[in-house]
């Protein structure tokens, strides 16, 4: 069986088209991750506890609004929570922060880095979040 591959205009308009239609994608892919943040986030590289049955497991968090936190596992078993607590101090900032987040995005593959999970914070005081506010409007844009 012998395979011929085009290679006038109409391959050229064909790998364009794919081209096109790979940034449109990908655009769309980008627009849809920036709309599902509503807050600027800011880097962050800090040990945390991540609060499963009332036990503490440690993980470590890449960046953090006032919105909610990237954790990555460290020590953790597997579990269907989608509720967890936390506990955590910013740089600095001696004061412990406590909070209640629902995992709101899993990655299992660890593709860009170990595998973690994006919390939403659900209950948080006024006064903790007025602190992740004020670390991220210094620390945003540093990524």
């Amino acid at each position: 069986m012998v395979t011929s591959f085009s290679t006038g205009p109409e391959a050229e308009n064909s790998i364009a088209f794919d081209r096109r239609v790979a940034w449109v994608r990908t655009s769309l892919a980008e627009s849809k991750m920036h709309d599902q943040r509503k807050s600027a986030r800011a880097p962050i590289d800090i040990y945390l506890n991540k609060i499963i049955d009332d036990v503490r497991h440690l993980g470590r968090a890449r960046d953090i609004s006032v919105d909610g936190i990237w954790v990555s596992k460290i020590l953790e078993p597997r579990h269907q929570h989608r509720l967890v607590g936390l506990e955590l101090q910013l740089p600095g900032v001696f004061e412990v922060i406590n909070a209640l987040g629902e995992i709101v995005r899993e990655d299992r593959r660890g593709e860009e880095g170990p595998e973690g999970m994006a919390i939403r914070f659900v209950r948080i005081s006024p006064h903790h979040r007025r602190l992740i506010s004020m670390y991220v409007s210094r620390h945003v844009g540093n990524a």
